[in-house]
């Protein structure tokens, strides 16, 4: 199988996390930015995540670390090499992109730490890699134009700031993008030992009393090549009609080489040799929306899988929504295993991905935390689909992450960050009234 294991921890190794998900969340009535990550200490594929021994008892109570940052960005890594997953908190303060680091003292209590990230790096679009072969995490991020915001105007850019132990560059090194915002994942497509990086184009806007649809742009998947010291080359473009609301990677087929899987329910399939087919869609999107993916071996056949949550209008009346499992298989076709009703969108629109109850197996998460109406209801619910091991799944159950009355979730992702071989949840909060603090909030597992 190949290795995906660039996007979460500091050395690249066949050790290393699966997937990074950047998407769009509609909270709050206007368009944010989160994401969701696992960290499962695997090789994309192997169904058989990091063991644990003990005895799994659940999760505890939520644990809230109050932020200036209104926390629409997270990121789980180890940033100073230490063994332990910090968290990037990356999003606004005083209109300014700010981020804040939160040190994990190693069993999954976190502390507001003095370290502090380069100002012209986005948020929006952020992974981290070893893009230079040093052992060290770097950063690479996208933005369009100067300031990040203004989607009219100026070019886009890829910022890569290569780190070492926690410290980074003063001036990122620059590449050209398509004039738009979109989605950044990294992989290595070409089998070279070194991260490359995938960027494609959505510049979505926010539709009232729907879901985000995209504005005309550039909606090419960018594929640039690192040269092995952290320089990339001019990016291979492959052409779409459609922006996408999120990416993922994974062996779809078995060739042991990376491709690209879109919520549009299509793949691009990698050559063997980093460049790519044009996307092939084996299934009919939901005519009202698909939102969230993360790849993983679902059924433990070798071959990666996928999952999404849809929105179907069934009726009249309003939308029915649903986490949709499609298992893959070495001829590149996908069969749809499994299809579990949740009673609303995840308010950060998307899943996660981890091994949530320490039986090796790589189970699906969401944060469900706004009713019918899309009215936040705190204290917040997160909703775990236990895997059963061939690729369908168990009835949801449910877990509280905190929040107050007047709380609206921002952000949302999974990790191990106690180390006990099951993944934890962390969820970013504000408050709606004034002063409007922010919270990062961390519900660990319980392994005895």
């Amino acid at each position: 199988m190949a290795d995906a294991g660039i996007m979460v921890r500091t050395r690249m190794n066949n050790g290393a996390g699966l997937a990074l998900l950047v998407m769009l969340a509609a909270c709050g009535g206007r368009p944010r930015l989160s994401s969701v990550t696992w960290d499962a200490g695997h090789v994309a594929g192997d169904a058989g995540v990091k063991r644990r021994d003990c005895t799994f008892k659940g999760f505890a109570d939520a644990v809230k670390y109050t932020t200036s940052v209104e926390g629409l960005r997270l990121l789980p890594v180890d940033l100073n090499d230490d063994g332990h997953l910090a968290l990037i908190v990356g999003g606004w303060w005083n209109g300014q992109q700010t981020f804040r680091v939160f040190t994990n003292h190693g069993d999954g209590t976190f502390t507001d730490s003095p370290l502090s990230l380069p100002g012209d790096m986005s948020f929006k679009n952020m992974v981290t890699a070893d893009f230079n072969g040093d052992g060290a995490v770097d950063l690479a991020s996208q933005k369009n134009g100067s300031d990040g915001v203004d989607l009219q105007t100026g070019d886009g850019v890829l910022s890569i700031n290569l780190g070492d132990r926690g410290v980074f560059a003063g001036q990122p090194t620059s590449y050209p993008t398509p004039q738009t915002s979109g989605l950044l994942v990294a992989g290595d497509f070409d089998k070279d030992g070194h991260p490359d990086l995938v960027f494609a184009g959505n510049d979505f806007v926010e539709v009232y009393g729907g879901l985000p649809v995209p504005a005309a742009t550039n909606f090419a998947l960018n594929v640039y090549r690192n040269l092995g010291d952290g320089q990339f080359v001019a990016p291979a473009s492959y052409p779409s009609t459609r922006g996408y609301k999120a990416l993922v990677i994974g062996d779809f087929n078995g060739d042991g080489y990376l491709d690209v899987a879109t919520d549009a329910f299509g793949v691009f399939y990698n050559r063997g040799d980093g460049t790519f087919r044009d996307e092939v869609t084996f299934a009919v999107p939901s005519d009202s929306g698909t939102a969230g993916l993360v790849a993983a071996d679902f059924d433990g056949d070798g071959v990666d899988d996928f999952a999404t949550t849809t929105a179907s209008r069934s009726d009249a009346v309003g939308l029915t929504y649903a986490v949709q499992v499609f298992t893959g298989s070495r001829s590149g076709d996908f069969t749809l295993s499994a299809s579990s009703s949740i009673p609303a969108f995840p308010s950060s629109w998307g899943l996660a991905v981890g091994d949530f109850n320490g039986d090796g197996r790589p189970d699906l998460a969401m944060e469900m935390s706004r009713d019918q109406q899309n009215v936040p209801v705190p204290p917040f619910a997160i909703v775990v689909l236990e895997n059963r091991g061939d690729g369908t799944f168990s009835p949801p159950l449910t877990y509280l992450a905190g929040g107050i009355p007047w709380d609206s979730p921002t952000g949302f992702a999974a990790a191990d960050f106690n180390s006990d071989g099951v993944t934890d949840f962390v969820l970013t909060t504000q408050n709606q009234r004034d002063p409007y603090p922010t919270a990062v909030n961390v519900v660990l597992s319980m392994c005895e």
